[in-house]
């Protein structure tokens, strides 16, 4: 099974964990990944957006990962594809599907309730 590193902000699904092996990073790794997905208004310019690809990208390739899944700021993905291939790293988006849901409450009523079901991965070509 494929290794993915998660360069998202969020956990992954137990949905999207049966389909691929996520590399467990240190607390300490997962800590900066987090600070360099995390930008301020004043931070977003070009400088800063290839340095902190670059270095998210060699941190993909220390971990070992096949692939990293990558989503969140437009303005920085196709900064980290890039940087992701340079190092030799796939990367991956996460593929989710609206579904609608009727939640019969106490009271009789019906509360509609859209709920994001995991619906694969898209894979840059290798």
């Amino acid at each position: 099974m494929m290794q993915v590193i998660n360069l998202t902000q969020h956990t992954p699904t137990p949905a999207q964990a049966a389909e691929v092996v996520f590399v467990t990073l240190p607390d300490d790794v997962r800590a900066q990944v987090l600070d360099l997905i995390t930008f301020a208004p004043a931070e977003v310019n070009y400088e800063t957006l290839r340095e902190r690809s670059d270095t998210l990208a060699r941190i993909a390739a220390n971990s070992g990962a096949d692939y990293a899944m990558i989503g969140g700021a437009p303005f920085f993905q196709s900064h980290l594809e890039n940087a992701l291939l340079a190092q030799g790293v796939g990367f991956c988006y996460a593929l989710s599907e609206r579904v609608a849901r009727d939640e019969v409450q106490a009271d009789g009523s019906v509360r509609k309730v859209s709920v994001f079901e995991h619906a694969g991965f898209y894979f840059s070509p290798e």
